[in-house]
């Protein structure tokens, strides 16, 4: 029963009667339409998780708000039409519950995405301190050759007793290695060799000198998985420090397994694989 008002200058309003049965069926509609919500809402975050799929900036205001926020109005609908059916107020609450569940899920879903897109932006900065590591090992290695009648260091460890180079410098950012440790350089070199995980650069200039290394020489460089996979960054023989590409990567460490160094510049056809 409600009271509808009347028209400006028609004098008091009217009283009307809504049935049970009416209020029943807005009860139901709003429950059914909660849970339909509800239910997209959450195959949607499923269906995006199992393809990986990021639906941007508007897809995530859908799922994380407008859709449990409609699921969440229409359960607050449903509870106040079915005051006077006891089934109705049930399925009220069970639609409540779920639009409730909806918005936990979202939100837990959006925090995860956003989590992982923060890791993506935190790789670039982390590529860029490890190029900057490695050309770090790349000035001490010349310096070296400096003192050493131009040949290059025989194992990178000598830099940290002979160059007193840090042995963070020897440690990529995105990768699980931890630098060597030790009071002294003896004792750091000591933990270097023989603790894996001291150094996430594979050297490979041992058998080089100032006067056979040259720019295109590859003499260090890291694992593709060191940035999951991205690329990785170079030490060349001059000392200048180049990222690649995952493709350009793998390319470059087929012609180093091959025993080309330095290796063949990539053709057209190779680089369309």
């Amino acid at each position: 029963m409600s009271l509808s008002p009347a028209p400006p200058g028609e004098g008091p309003g009217v009283l009307t009667y809504q049935s049970p049965q009416a209020e029943a069926r807005g009860a139901d509609r709003a429950s059914t339409l909660s849970l339909v919500a509800s239910g997209l809402c959450l195959g949607l975050i499923a269906l995006m998780f199992a393809l990986m799929w990021k639906p941007g900036l508007y897809g995530f205001i859908v799922l994380v708000v407008a859709g449990p926020l409609v699921a969440l109005l229409c359960a607050g609908s449903a509870r106040k039409r079915a005051a006077g059916d006891p089934g109705q107020r049930r399925r009220a609450r069970l639609a409540t519950m779920c639009a409730w569940g909806t918005m936990a899920v979202s939100a837990a879903a959006a925090m995860i995405a956003f989590s992982s897109d923060m890791g993506v932006s935190r790789e670039i900065p982390n590529r860029v301190k490890c190029r900057s590591n490695l050309r770090a090992i790349g000035q001490s290695i010349l310096l070296y050759a400096n003192e050493n009648k131009g040949h290059y260091p025989p194992a990178l460890d000598l830099l940290i007793s002979t160059q007193d180079v840090g042995t963070s410098v020897f440690i990529c950012p995105s990768s699980n290695d931890d630098k060597a440790q030790g009071a002294t350089s003896e004792l750091r070199v000591q933990d270097f060799r023989t603790t894996p995980g001291r150094c996430s650069y594979i050297y490979i200039g041992a058998a080089f000198t100032q006067g056979t290394a040259t720019a295109a020489h590859v003499i260090a460089y890291e694992p593709l998985a060191n940035h999951s996979k991205g690329g990785m960054n170079v030490l060349y023989g001059d000392g200048h420090v180049d990222w690649l590409s995952a493709a350009d990567a793998r390319y470059l460490l087929t012609e180093l397994q091959a025993g080309r160094n330095p290796p063949k510049a990539r053709t057209a056809g190779a680089a369309g694989k």
